[in-house]
């Protein structure tokens, strides 16, 4: 009976499931149905059909038959959408040639073949409902009429773009040759760059990209004492100087705009109008206007193209939490971490700890081109340590920055008028490549520096020129720190801030592994360790920004010569510069140069004229006031000079306007007139006083005189008697100077003159 039971109960329960079965899969299909519905309606809304259902598609052949079947059923029913799914031949060629007539009937296709989504809009599209620039293909439309916050930037559209990592740029010679095999040894300058997993090509060369190139891929990096090197599976034998190479180019939006037609066009336009008060700005711009363009806060006004190049000194720092030598993962703590997001690759992870840093004695940097200490000059300048210092090799690998106030930024200094200063000191760190000791027993040690290539043995460029080092007479002892630190190698576990709620900030819920390229000093009693304060300085020397550049690759003569910069006031009102070059800061050159953290003026040239050129200034056009408009109110020589050869004798020749007196003042080794006269003298002078009398010719002399006095105008009296006369009488005789004074001379002679006498004279002071 209880078996019995048992059996009843046991078939209650299986039917009961079986009546969930059915009521799930009666709710499953209800569910697929209205989906299935609500498909219907937005395909039969856009008209959206699959290429596959107007035929096999296998083939390109047979997926170009179905398309014009498919393209010629949409255009019938007054155009539509086509989709491309991903089964179909990827050899297909879409050409989107459906639309014929201006502003008709038209269809557009989605392609998915490959999993990524391709749109090939209408020809010639159809016309915004706004006030725009013609047709368009497709059209997003946003009409605004809302109250916005007090700030806010509120775009149609916004593309971001998160690039971690993966991407890369590097370029160097081998400094040892490799051998083929796996995992074979390569040599390399620098580890900077460089990540494990990195596709890399090896010329087959030294000093060029020619020969068997052979790609590569990065399997493990390593430092020892023959230099930094990386292991890679290679096939062919690769000579010393070979360059190992990889470019990469990643953005956020491209433009492919192509032209084969007689046309007159732009592959982007941007037509703002502004007709209420603010600043504006725009990019290839047709800038109408007609409010005033000044605003409450604003400083900028109309800008038609507009450039800012701003160099972010305040980056990543962060709690070391835990440190993986032997894979080089370092994991930094959430808490109290800042800008995670600015972490990048080929700058160094420097330790902020203390007491595992080296900072005993100071070091002289010797300037470039002085053989001070060194015994030799060299282009690069030199670090060199005092005996109390006590360096060795064991230094190579970490880190030195140069502590010196006019050497860093300190904490709340700004280092330009328009940005805050860091929060904390930032310093200028350069990695240490070599330590070795100089013929007077000092220690020196050389940095890596980048220029088209790395340099083992370079220097550091010093902000203050004054801090050089260029003799015993001239000698500048600066404080310095040496800290473990190493390249950051792959950051794309290691970026953080970019969640909701948490931007720029790090979670724990974030990886926060930076993986570092190895260093000499790992597993030492100064390596990292939980705890530690890390941070990613800035570059210490960044090829510093070019605002606007046109590069020029003509090959025929032009009927026009084309400009690189071209304006032009079509209006009937002044411009007030064609070129201005402006500053943020203002004074006299001292002050500025107080004012500048290098002591350097605020540009080397304000205009410089490198290229081969027929005329480097030409101006052609009428000038009211002056072709060359030099203001000396300052107290400041505005010199015209030119550089000579060495073989000359002297090395500048130079002309200037004295700011005191207003004297044309030349300093050259002669004054060469070619054959020329010069007219409308007033006096010569081989002093500082001038001279107001230059000659007289055919003065009288009454007959029977034997002393005659020659005054000046009133006007034109000399300060003094100091200057020199030769007199030229008309007759036989001696004559004599007995008298000079400011307002004159007295000359005597030792025949009386006859009748129609006269002398000429002349005066130098």
């Amino acid at each position: 009976m209880t078996s019995k039971a048992g059996e009843v109960i046991g078939v209650a329960r299986f039917s009961k499931c079986i009546q969930i079965l059915i009521l799930i899969g009666v709710s499953c299909i209800g569910s697929a149905a209205a989906h299935a519905e609500q498909r219907s309606a937005i395909d039969d809304a856009s008209n959206r059909v699959s290429l596959t259902d107007f035929g096999v598609c296998n083939t390109s052949k047979a997926a170009s038959l179905a398309y014009r079947k498919a393209i010629k059923q949409l255009m019938s029913q007054g155009g539509g959408v086509l989709v491309i799914p991903t089964g179909v031949a990827k050899d297909f060629k879409v050409v989107n040639d459906a639309q014929r007539d201006y502003r008709s009937t038209a269809v557009t296709v989605f392609d998915y073949r490959g999993g990524a989504e391709r749109i090939y809009v209408p020809a010639m599209g159809t016309a915004p409902s706004l006030a725009g620039i013609g047709t368009a293909g497709q059209i997003i439309e946003r009409e605004l009429d809302r109250n916005l916050p007090a700030t806010a930037v509120v775009s149609t559209q916004q593309i971001t773009s998160f690039n971690r990592g993966g991407s890369s740029s590097y370029s160097q010679k081998l400094t040892r040759a490799s051998m083929p095999g796996n995992n074979a040894r390569i040599d390399v300058p620098t580890l900077r760059g460089l990540y494990v997993g990195q596709m890399l090509r090896i010329s087959g060369i030294p000093g060029a990209y020619g020969g068997k190139v052979e790609r590569v891929v990065v399997k493990s990096l390593g430092q020892d004492t023959l230099g930094p090197y990386f292991t890679a599976d290679v096939s062919q034998p690769r000579p010393k100087d070979a360059i190992v190479y990889a470019k990469t180019i990643v953005n956020a939006l491209t433009l492919n705009d192509l032209s084969n037609a007689d046309n007159q066009s732009m592959s982007l336009v941007i037509k703002r109008a502004t007709y209420g008060t603010g600043d504006t700005f725009g990019n290839w711009t047709q800038l109408d206007y007609q409010g005033d363009l000044m605003s409450g806060g604003g400083d900028e006004g109309g800008v038609a193209y507009t450039a800012e190049i701003i160099q972010d000194l305040i980056g990543f720092r962060a709690l070391v939490e835990s440190w993986d030598p032997s894979s080089g993962t370092l994991v930094y703590a959430a808490a109290g971490a800042t800008d995670p997001h600015k972490l990048g690759t080929s700058r160094p992870i420097i330790n902020l700890n203390p007491k595992k840093w080296q900072t005993s004695g100071t070091v002289q940097v010797v300037a470039a081109g002085y053989n001070y200490l060194r015994g030799e000059a060299a282009s690069t300048s030199l670090i060199v340590g005092s005996r109390d210092a006590n360096w060795d090799r064991s230094l190579v690998g970490r880190f030195i920055a140069i502590d010196e106030p006019s050497e860093r930024y300190e904490k709340g200094e700004q280092w330009s008028s328009a940005l805050a200063g860091p929060p904390h000191p930032v310093h200028r760190w350069y990695s240490i490549t070599s330590v070795e000791r100089l013929a007077n027993g000092q220690m020196a040690l050389y940095v890596e520096s980048q220029w088209w290539g790395t340099n083992r043995r370079g220097g550091p460029r010093l902000m203050d020129a004054g801090n050089y080092t260029t003799s015993s007479k001239d000698s500048h002892k600066l404080r310095y720190i040496i800290a473990p630190g190493a390249w950051a190698s792959d950051v794309r576990e290691g970026v953080a801030g970019y969640r909701p709620g948490n931007v720029w900030r790090a979670t724990n819920d974030d990886a926060r592994k930076i993986i570092l390229a190895p260093a000499p000093f790992f597993q030492s009693s100064i390596d990292f360790a939980s705890g530690d304060p890390i941070t990613q300085p800035p570059a210490a020397e960044a090829w510093l920004p070019t605002g606007y550049r046109v590069r020029h690759f003509n090959g025929f003569k032009g009927l026009m010569s084309g400009a690189s910069f071209h304006t032009r006031n079509a209006g009937r009102v002044q411009i007030g510069s064609g070129l201005l070059i402006d500053s943020s800061q203002s004074g006299t050159l001292d002050a500025v140069l107080k004012q500048q953290k290098d002591r350097r003026t605020h540009f080397e040239y304000g205009v410089d004229v490198r290229a081969v050129t027929s005329s480097a200034l030409r101006i052609r056009g009428a000038v009211k006031d002056a072709a060359l408009d030099l203001w000396s109110v300052d107290g400041n020589e505005k010199k015209l000079r030119w550089r000579l050869s060495p073989k000359v004798g002297r090395r500048i020749t130079s002309i200037h306007a004295d700011p005191g007196s207003g004297r044309l003042v030349l300093d050259s080794a002669g004054l060469d007139l070619s054959h020329s006269a010069t007219l409308r003298q007033t006096g010569i002078s081989g002093t500082d006083t001038a001279a107001k009398n230059l000659r007289g010719i055919d003065v009288a002399v009454g007959q029977g005189l034997r002393e005659l006095t020659v005054s000046f105008p009133a006007s034109r009296q000399e300060l003094d008697g100091r200057y020199s006369v030769t007199v030229q009488p008309s007759w036989m005789t001696r004559d004599a100077v007995v008298e000079k004074t400011a307002k004159g001379f007295r000359v005597a002679f030792s025949e009386p003159a006859p009748g129609n006498a006269k002398i000429d004279w002349q005066l130098i002071r």
